[in-house]
């Protein structure tokens, strides 16, 4: 899905109103730390956060990760704002990340929107970043960085999901730049790393109509499992009854899985967005319970 890689998206235009107010830009970060307690149940030892961004805790289940729910109070990013967001996990924690809602990032007059994931696991910690949307409106500029840090007895399973445009609204992302580069390290070893986007009118077009690009997807998802047994990953995911599910989803999907020896990643491209969504979500499930051995239900905000 590589389609006009990006090492850099280009400066703002210097036109009108490219920024929005100083004083009103979000510039927030938040740096979270999960160990584990009595009894198997985790707890969270470090939470610092400042605006935009919320920190929530809410009460899980026994037996499940200890559930995180993040939240930025702007209601979505535009040009300028920059957020960075960190997640430790400590020997033999267990987390469950979820965004509030999905995450709207509005039209920009030239200045970028930029966020910055870093996520490290220590031994025996399992990491869940379960994937709300992420929604870019005509003319949004974003450059998004994802860097996955952990020891090879971990499991991390992080996903991600971009539609491309309000298509609710009938609005597509016709004009704007995207950058999204993913980078993960197994014992400090760099196992996989990823670029795309595309920055400009001719350039989206290209690639959300190239047939070795997006091929007329709305939407597309990313799932990577990183830690033991990697490879059954793909073994639960190609199967006749998985070819059933993409069949029911409809012609308009498509799912690629491949192992890199200890780290799998799924790919899943398509139309209509929401049918996406949902077998994005049953892919979640399937594998939170096979990988992580928890119930195969996703978290009630997820649903909303």
């Amino acid at each position: 899905m590589a389609v006009s890689s990006l090492e850099t998206l280009a400066p703002p235009k210097p036109v009108g109103a490219a920024r929005k107010a100083e004083g009103t830009l979000g510039r927030g970060s938040a740096r979270l730390s999960v160990a584990a307690g009595a009894a198997g149940r985790s707890y969270l030892d470090t939470r610092y956060f400042s605006d935009p961004f919320r920190i929530f805790t809410p009460r899980t289940t026994p037996g499940e990760p200890l559930s995180l729910v993040s939240s930025t109070l702007s209601g979505g990013l535009v040009g300028g704002d920059q957020l960075r967001f960190g997640l430790d996990v400590q020997a033999g924690a267990a987390v469950q990340m979820v965004g509030q809602a999905a995450e709207k990032i509005y039209g920009s007059n030239g200045a970028l929107t930029e966020q910055d994931f870093e996520l490290r696991l220590v031994e025996g910690g399992w990491l869940e970043w379960v994937p709300q949307e992420t929604i870019l409106f005509d003319q949004a500029r974003l450059e998004r960085r994802f860097s996955i840090q952990t020891a090879a007895q971990s499991r991390a399973l992080v996903g991600d999901m971009v539609v491309l445009g309000r298509l609710a609204m009938g609005e597509h992302f016709a004009d704007g730049a995207f950058s999204d580069a993913w980078r993960l390290e197994i014992d400090g070893e760099l196992v996989w790393m990823d670029r795309f986007g595309f920055e400009g009118a001719a350039a989206i077009a290209r690639g959300r109509g190239d047939a070795f690009g997006l091929s007329g997807a709305e939407a597309f998802a990313t799932v990577v499992y990183a830690g033991p047994e990697a490879e059954r990953a793909v073994e639960l995911l190609r199967t006749p009854e998985w070819d059933e599910r993409m069949a029911r989803a409809g012609e308009g999907l498509r799912m690629g899985v491949t192992c890199l020896g200890p780290c799998s990643v799924v790919r899943v491209v398509g139309s209509p967005a929401h049918e996406l969504r949902r077998l994005l979500g049953d892919i979640w499930k399937h594998l939170r319970a096979e990988m992580g051995g928890y119930r195969a239900e996703l978290p009630v905000l997820w649903s909303i």
